[in-house]
């Protein structure tokens, strides 16, 4: 038998096998606040002035774009990196001046950080035995980590003998041995195959809810975000730009950033007009649910899913399109298009039968105005 075929069977086993329970030393978790942090690197100010809390038992998910800060929180709060001002405090105690062991913190790296020299069984007993605890008793709370991320019975086996999948579990085992009240992860799944990640944050939203513990995870998957997170928190330039659930922010952005930034969507200039708005780009005027106030430029937010395609005209909020490229998808079909304006549109359409689009298909797509959402340009 092949390596690779066995590293495949390992892990159609581990995941199919019952899931150890924690036992009764199981953390929980605990709130996290951060007040006025303020981080710099050099001339780059990379957090300024940052406050936000994290609730106790929490599953937070930090999301943005490259140098938007995310990191940066993680590894201030993981104690690897020193902030310039303000103050981190875990349960209500004051941390930003403690060594990273002091803190009580689990972390998961995306690259694993597994050592090489030893087995899995002392990798995931490394940071109990750092901790003064003996080895009999390391290697006991070592295996009752990895039967929670169920890889029983590989205690023996070096890290290059497992596939990606079970190393990254073994990296989740080694940062939960210890019990931490608070779980830190950068972009653990990145370098996965995307059904082995879809696999992995069950297991991960799994093993966090067994052990109560407090999660900040980082990531640049906003479906990851969505799939796994109590709360998201999107950052831009290292402030908040939104902070809520995933259906907070796929429903209701506040700004054009978050909606872009939030799944695919289709953003379209808006004007106002009394409690009207004026889609020029569309040849609509509509009433929505809402207009937010201010004065900011608006725009309207419309997820392709929203949008309903037929071949003639005879409703009230339609405008006409022609097909580009579509795409299959199982039970839907996702379909690109422009309008005369110019202006491209992203539509799904479910399989119907007798009704197919085709490249250069002249079309009326129509939505429900209930459906507009009305976001604002949100420019740091």
């Amino acid at each position: 038998m092949g390596q690779e075929h066995r590293h495949r069977k390992d892990e159609a086993q581990s995941l199919s096998s019952p899931q150890k329970a924690i036992g009764t030393n199981s953390a929980r978790g605990v709130p996290i606040v951060f007040r006025n942090v303020t981080k710099r690197f050099g001339s780059f100010t990379a957090l300024d002035g940052f406050s936000m809390a994290i609730e106790e038992g929490e599953f937070l998910t930090i999301l943005g774009e490259s140098g938007s800060g995310k990191s940066t929180i993680l590894n201030a709060l993981a104690g690897f990196i020193p902030i310039d001002d303000g103050e981190i405090s875990i349960n209500g105690k004051a941390v930003h001046t403690l060594p990273p062991e002091q803190r009580g913190v689990g972390m998961v790296f995306q690259n694993y950080s597994l050592f090489p020299h030893m087995d899995v069984a002392d990798n995931v007993a490394f940071p109990l035995r750092m901790r003064g605890v003996p080895k009999q008793e390391a290697r006991k709370r070592g295996e009752e980590a990895l039967g929670i991320v169920r890889l029983s019975g590989l205690g023996h086996r070096f890290p290059r003998e497992l596939s990606g999948g079970q190393q990254q579990r073994v990296a989740v085992a080694r940062a939960i041995s210890f019990h931490p009240r608070v779980l830190l992860m950068d972009e653990p799944l990145g370098a996965l195959d995307l059904k082995l990640r879809e696999a992995l944050q069950f297991e991960i939203k799994q093993i966090q809810r067994s052990l109560g513990c407090t999660v900040v995870y980082v990531t640049h998957d906003q479906r990851e975000a969505m799939a796994m997170s109590d709360r998201i928190m999107v950052l831009r330039s290292g402030r908040i730009e939104q902070l809520g659930s995933s259906a907070d922010l796929y429903d209701r952005p506040r700004t054009k950033f978050v909606a872009d930034f939030i799944g695919q969507t289709n953003i379209v200039p808006a004007v106002r007009s009394g409690r009207q708005v004026v889609l020029d780009h569309l040849g609509l005027t509509i009433t929505p649910p809402a207009i937010p106030e201010g004065v900011a430029p608006l725009f309207l937010n419309l997820r392709p899913e929203k949008l309903m395609a037929k071949r003639a005209d005879g409703q009230e909020v339609e405008f006409p399109a022609q097909v580009q490229e579509t795409v299959f998808l199982g039970d839907m079909i996702s379909v690109s298009a422009v309008t005369p304006s110019g202006i491209s549109i992203y539509f799904r359409q479910p399989r119907q039968a007798g009704f197919s689009l085709n490249p250069g298909d002249a079309i009326w797509l129509s939505f429900d105005p209930s459906d507009a959402v009305l976001v604002v340009d949100g420019s740091p």
